[in-house]
C-alpha cells in the first residue's frame, strides 16, 4: 500500500469513527460536529489527483455542501448553551452512510482496483465521489452548527439527562 493510500484510508477511518456518535445518540461538545467533516475533506484531498475529474470534483463539492446544508436544516437536535453540548434527537444515519461511502471509495482507490476498472470502463471518478461526500458532511455540520445558536436551551448535564 502506498503512503498516499495509507493516509487516505486513515482519514476515512477517522471520518467513520468521528460520526459514529450519532448512532449512539451521545451528547457531544459542539466542536465535535466539525471533526468528521474535517477528516472527510482531508481524505478527499489526499486522493491522487485525476486532472480529467477536477471540474467534476469541484462541482460535486458544491452540490454536496448544498445538499448537506438542506439536510442539516431538517435535523432535530437538543442544545445545552451553557455547556455547549449538542445531541441529535433521532438516530440520523445519513451522516454515517456518507462516511461509509467515503471509506469505500478510499478503500477502492488502490492500484489493482483502479487498473481493473480502467481496462473495462472509463477511469473512475473517485475524487468526485469523495468530494461530494466531504461537501455533504461539511454543509450538514455547518448548518447544524448555525442552527444550534438559535435552538432553545435544553439542560443536558450528566445528572439531568
Amino acid at each position: 500500500m502506498k503512503e498516499i493510500a495509507l493516509w487516505t484510508a486513515l482519514f476515512a477511518a477517522v471520518t467513520v469513527g468521528a460520526i459514529a456518535f450519532e448512532l449512539r445518540r451521545d451528547v457531544v461538545p459542539l466542536w465535535r460536529l466539525a471533526l468528521a467533516p474535517l477528516a472527510a475533506v482531508a481524505c478527499a484531498l489526499s486522493l491522487p489527483p485525476e486532472p480529467r475529474w477536477l471540474g467534476a470534483a469541484i462541482g460535486a463539492a458544491v452540490v454536496g455542501v448544498v445538499a448537506g446544508s438542506v439536510r442539516g436544516l431538517s435535523t432535530t437536535l437538543r442544545v445545552d448553551h451553557m455547556w455547549k453540548l449538542v445531541r441529535l434527537r433521532r438516530v440520523e444515519v445519513d451522516g454515517l452512510a456518507v462516511a461509509l461511502v467515503l471509506a469505500i471509495v478510499a478503500g477502492a482507490n488502490i492500484a489493482p482496483v483502479v487498473e481493473f476498472v480502467t481496462q473495462r470502463f472509463t477511469p473512475p471518478p473517485f475524487a468526485a465521489i469523495a468530494f461530494l461526500c466531504a461537501g455533504y458532511l461539511v454543509g450538514r455540520a455547518a448548518s447544524i452548527g448555525v442552527r444550534s445558536r438559535s435552538t432553545p436551551h435544553d439542560d443536558m448535564r450528566p445528572d439531568a439527562v
